[in-house]
């Protein structure tokens, strides 16, 4: 799969982001299979995002995996780290 570049800040439309085609006709279901809820990507990500706004002594924040659902998503893990010093 091609890479995502997804601008991250206080919340978005994940389609307005991402090209028409391309990387998001993938999420947008095929074969009779309902579409992958973008929406609740669009929601974890942004809210992620916000974290070192919030709580500056994070410096990094990791999921994964993470698997994404046609009602949703689940994180299978989630690794924060704090600056140290």
């Amino acid at each position: 799969m091609g890479i995502l570049i997804i601008w991250l800040c206080f919340g978005f439309q994940l389609a307005g982001v991402l090209p028409p085609g391309g990387e998001l006709s993938r999420f947008q279901g095929a074969r009779g299979k309902p579409p992958y809820d973008l929406a609740a990507l669009a929601q974890t990500l942004a809210a992620f995002s916000r974290l070192p706004f919030i709580y500056p002594q994070i410096s990094e924040v990791d999921l994964n995996p993470v698997f994404l659902r046609n009602d949703g998503l689940v994180v299978g893990d989630v690794r924060v780290i704090a600056w140290q010093g």
